[in-house]
């Protein structure tokens, strides 16, 4: 007996409590352009209704394949279970309170597609609030390299589309790094491949304009040492290690001025943009 031809894209969804959100996030999948997916989404230990929306929606349609996690575990083991259950090469992420707008896959697709060396495929994305209103949009540099890395992540995780083999070769997430995941991840899959970010935003991203002020000192320390791990693993420069100590100095400034340095730093960001292929 033949088996059923593999998918063209996994997507990838951790969720946790999202009840309020989930149905939205499903639903901008089945209104890509792009139809060929799975999406697999890991249930992160929920209390709420999420497991029972996600069962709703599985029966409705499957391409939606739900398993669940009976504790809550973190986005980085969510997202190791969903990697394991994937079966296209090329993945994507999609956050439980974000939207992916119709072609993003498509798009996306194209991207590798046009440039097999490519190992990571990002986009901009449109920030909104709680209320889902827009307040900014990104505007990533196209091709990050090794200095860009040393001062940021440089990729919206849930914008990215990557391949599955490349992410497995190099230990999928750690799961031991708090909310710096994605960020990890980059230091150890940039000598893989080429990395790309599409200048067309393709993701709506729920992002609070102070969501860098409820950051706590654990994240900003977990962030330094994945900076320090990262920067010896790419062999960067040694002026290069002062960037570690960024997260810590931030953490230090009122809210009032960590609002101001972000809004600043976006602004240089989208300068540098323009700039290098804008």
């Amino acid at each position: 007996m033949a088996s059923a031809p593999l998918p063209r894209v996994s997507v990838l969804m951790g969720a946790h409590n999202a009840a309020g959100s989930i149905v939205r996030a499903v639903r901008s999948i089945q209104e890509q352009t792009l139809t060929d997916w799975e999406m697999v989404v890991c249930d992160d230990g929920s209390s709420d209704a999420t497991p029972d929306l996600l069962a709703e929606l599985a029966r409705e349609d499957p391409r939606i394949r739900p398993f669940r996690s009976e504790r809550n575990r973190g986005l980085a083991a969510a997202l190791n279970l969903c990697l394991r259950e994937a079966r296209a090469e090329l993945c994507a992420r999609q956050d439980a309170d974000d939207v992916s707008l119709p072609r993003r896959l498509e798009t996306q697709v194209r991207a590798f597609e046009e440039d097999p060396g490519l190992v990571l495929v990002g986009s901009a994305v449109l920030y909104e609030d709680e209320e889902g209103r827009q307040w900014g949009v990104s505007s990533p540099v196209e091709f990050p390299g090794m200095a860009d890395l040393i001062r940021g992540a440089r990729f919206a995780h849930p914008s990215v589309m990557y391949r599955r083999s490349a992410v497995t070769a190099v230990g999928g997430y750690d799961e031991g790094v708090g909310r710096v995941e994605d960020y990890d991840l980059w230091f150890r899959l940039m000598p893989a491949g080429r990395w790309r970010n599409l200048r067309e935003p393709l993701v709506r991203y729920s992002s609070s304009r102070t969501s860098h002020a409820r950051r706590t000192f654990a994240d900003r320390l977990n962030e330094a040492r994945v900076r320090l791990r990262g920067y010896r693993r790419i062999g960067a420069p040694w002026y290069a290690y002062a960037y570690a100590l960024k997260p810590l100095m931030v953490g230090l400034l009122p809210t009032s001025w960590l609002w101001r340095y972000h809004a600043a730093a976006k602004g240089r960001r989208m300068r540098a943009g323009r700039g290098r292929g804008g």
